[in-house]
């Protein structure tokens, strides 16, 4: 026990020191080398042609930066406040963010430090906001850093807001904050984003625009067996042979006519393989897909080409066209009109007649199908799915 209460305090130590080591390089950071006033370079402007032409003169008075000592360098921590308060409301500051900083695993992105909507408290990180306005995408940020030399971020000073509001925008949400409650939170002030430049390393310089909710992390369609999700179970882990045996989990829900029926994921419509036979688009040719919201069923079927339908005439002719031009297959989004069962379906034929249904999208590439984690996109337009099903294609019965 007094070998055991001796190590324990020697870890105590151990621990204090070298957490008093860590506030002691993070205060020699934020007095000294990471922060410092310099006057920008002449050649770097940040101001362009606004999104928003009948904007155009105040967005540039708002772009519009001070010519000298208004320049912040990020190094990875909040904004030095001192030189933020400083400033008069309605002042734009200069904050430039180097390439290292510009990545995913950026600390301070990771625990989204960042308070407000729009308008932002001062302490909140630059980059976060970046990411969080849509000047930057978390997904894509990774792989771009190596082409930018540094980023140049024009902010506007603000007072303090009586609140501020938590948003959910571009995969990062932000926190909320009561706002000013006392004479210290009163001296407090807050930033908003007007401006940013991108600076790769050729040396060219890109202006950056915010793109509100246009980043979303949508998986890829190509979906490999093995990332798919397995079950282990008791018996698996007996012996090494076992241990390789999975139980691949499924879904079922009962579709609107009390059939079972696949839960509807993104696996369940993502290609089996890179060989073009195996995906998804490819299967149609042979089959048909029914798919669920809580009210309403969908039919996805491909379009026969019609040259398929007539195949006479000259056939060196007919393969010099094949080869001239390939049409790309096409598909209809059609919402059925009567909630059968399978058995019935099966008896109209599928798919449905075109009396049967009403053709929502029709003449649609597969590349427009923006298949998501809750529904698919066509065309600017948004079908929540629930349920799915895939048909083999059949001729009407006849009686």
């Amino acid at each position: 026990i007094i070998k055991l209460e001796r190590k324990l305090k020697r870890q105590e130590i151990m621990l204090e020191n070298t957490a008093r080591d860590q506030d002691t390089r993070y205060d020699e950071v934020v007095e000294g080398a990471n922060y410092k006033s310099v006057a920008p370079p002449p050649s770097l402007g940040l101001s362009g042609v606004p999104a928003n032409p009948a904007a155009g003169q105040q967005q540039q008075q708002d772009d519009a930066l001070p010519a000298a000592g208004s320049q912040l360098q990020y190094g990875g921590f909040p904004l030095d406040a001192d030189t933020m308060r400083a400033a008069k409301p309605g002042t734009t500051l200069r904050v430039t963010i180097q390439r290292e900083y510009l990545s995913s695993s950026n600390r301070q992105v990771r625990a989204r430090q960042l308070w407000g909507t729009d308008i932002y408290t001062e302490d909140s990180d630059v980059v976060a906001v970046l990411i969080h306005q849509g000047y930057l995408n978390l997904l894509l940020i990774d792989s771009v850093a190596s082409d930018l030399s540094s980023v140049d971020v024009g902010i506007k000073i603000h007072k303090a807001q009586p609140s501020y509001a938590s948003t959910n925008s571009n995969n990062i949400r932000s926190r909320s904050w009561n706002g000013a409650t006392g004479a210290e939170d009163e001296a407090r002030c807050s930033y908003s984003v007007v401006s940013c430049c991108a600076t790769l390393v050729t040396g060219e310089e890109l202006k950056m625009f915010p793109a509100a909710e246009a980043f979303a992390i949508i998986p890829p369609t190509f979906v490999p067996a093995a990332t798919e999700r397995v079950v282990n179970t008791r018996s698996s882990a007996s012996s090494t042979e076992r241990k390789n045996r999975f139980k691949q989990e499924v879904t079922l829900q009962y579709n609107l006519c009390n059939e079972p029926w696949l839960k509807y994921v993104m696996a369940s419509v993502a290609d089996q393989g890179l060989a073009p036979s195996k995906r998804t688009s490819a299967r149609l040719h042979g089959e048909v897909i029914y798919a669920e919201s809580q009210t309403t069923r969908y039919e996805l079927s491909m379009r026969e080409r019609e040259e398929e339908k007539s195949a006479t005439g000259d056939n060196g002719a007919q393969e010099e066209k094949e080869e001239k031009e390939e049409k790309a297959d096409l598909f209809r989004w059609s919402k059925c009109e009567s909630i059968c069962t399978l058995s019935e379906m099966r008896k109209v034929g599928i798919p449905f007649p075109d009396s049967g249904v009403t053709v929502l999208e029709d003449n649609v590439e597969w590349e427009h199908f923006k298949w998501g984690p809750s529904g698919v996109h066509i065309h600017g337009t948004f079908y929540p799915l629930s349920r799915i099903h895939f048909m083999q294609k059949q001729e009407p019965a006849t009686s």
